[in-house]
């Protein structure tokens, strides 16, 4: 794992031992709300379990930081995983784009 943060954000990469991007998080603390931003894996690397090692860790990260209250939006696919690690649904997402 490489870890790089700047100003409230926390950057973790899981890295292959050949330095090949297997899967990157993101965890920006906003006073007492922990938001994961663009939680991903490599498609070579899915299913084996680096998408949940990874939230795990930013759970801890936030947590070392006093902070509880956590916000995500997910993809339909990462929607699974996120339930299934516990984390409930509060609302359905839209993006919307106005076009200029």
């Amino acid at each position: 794992m490489e870890f790089d943060g700047y100003n409230s954000t926390t950057v973790v990469k899981i890295v292959t031992k050949d330095g090949e991007l297997a899967s990157i998080g993101r965890l920006v603390i906003v006073d007492d709300l922990a938001v994961y931003d663009r939680i991903s894996t490599e498609e070579n690397h899915k299913r084996k379990g680096l998408a949940t090692f990874l939230i795990k860790e930013l759970e801890q990260i936030a947590l070392s930081k006093n902070v509880h209250r956590n916000f995500l939006v997910a993809t339909e696919q990462g929607k699974l995983l996120y339930q299934s690690l516990g984390w409930k649904i509060c609302s359905l997402y839209t993006s919307v784009v106005i076009p200029f």
